[in-house]
């Protein structure tokens, strides 16, 4: 399992690389930086605009403190949806690579090696 998350994680890393790269190509043949938000990555996957504005209206009618955290959770979403593709794919990337590391904490020879 850990072998898989990984793996998705070298790949989103290396998907971010490539929309990165994209965005400089279309940067460079039309002279104007035209990112591609997260947003528009979300719709191109999923089919769908990503609806945080409309759960936003839907958060406030109530002020209870579950309430709050709905609304500050679909306000960082917002946020994170117009941050650029790139960096969103590598920062997820990153973060399971991060968290998909082994540990070696008991080596025999650990100590050995370190003060020959």
């Amino acid at each position: 399992m850990i072998l898989l998350v990984r793996l998705l994680g070298w790949f989103l890393m290396i998907a971010a690389i490539l929309v990165a790269s994209l965005e400089m190509l279309m940067t460079l043949g039309t002279g104007t930086y035209v990112g591609l938000a997260t947003r528009d990555m979300w719709t191109l996957l999923a089919g769908v605009p990503p609806a945080f504005e409309e759960s936003l209206a839907q958060w406030q009618e109530t002020t209870s403190v579950p309430s709050k955290i709905g609304i500050l959770l679909t306000q960082v979403g917002a946020i994170a949806m117009e941050i650029p593709a790139w960096t969103m794919v590598g920062l997820v990337g990153g973060i399971l690579v991060l968290m998909s590391r082994v540990h070696r904490l008991h080596q025999p020879d650990h100590y050995r090696r370190l003060f020959r």
